[in-house]
């Protein structure tokens, strides 16, 4: 299936979905990184290496 077969979006909607799919991303990264520090208010994300 190409591109141009699907129906246009709506530049607000498009907007809506990025914003929606950048919180998902956000949750799930919240809880498939166990090294994020939580108390960090502003959404950056501090990776430390994992140690099997």
């Amino acid at each position: 299936m190409s591109e141009k077969s699907m129906l246009p979006i709506p530049p607000e909607e498009k907007a809506l979905l990025k914003q929606h799919l950048t919180e998902s991303a956000r949750i799930l990264r919240k809880y498939t990184e166990p090294v994020i520090s939580h108390s960090n208010k502003w959404g950056l994300i501090l990776i430390k290496p994992q140690k099997y």
